[in-house]
């Protein structure tokens, strides 16, 4: 939804980078503290943790920090 929301306010005259901060407050920031708050769940065994799609992807992404700290991360389709 994230890039539709940039693409629109580009065609409305808006500066798409105001959602910049958005980015690194809602992702960048966020998704090492939702990082750790999982990992003493995930150690816990038989966890399934839900997050938004947005929180996955990425170098600073949940899937890129996990694996980042150990974890075995395997698609489910």
């Amino acid at each position: 939804v994230l890039p539709l929301q940039v693409e629109l306010v580009r065609m409305n005259g808006g500066d798409p980078t105001a959602f910049n901060s958005f980015h690194a407050g809602l992702l960048t920031k966020r998704n090492p503290r939702m990082r750790d708050a999982a990992i003493p769940i995930l150690d816990g065994g038989n966890a399934f943790i839900a997050v938004g799609a947005l929180h996955l992807v990425g170098d600073d992404g949940l899937v890129a920090l996990l694996r980042q700290s150990g974890y075995e991360l395997k698609a489910v389709e």
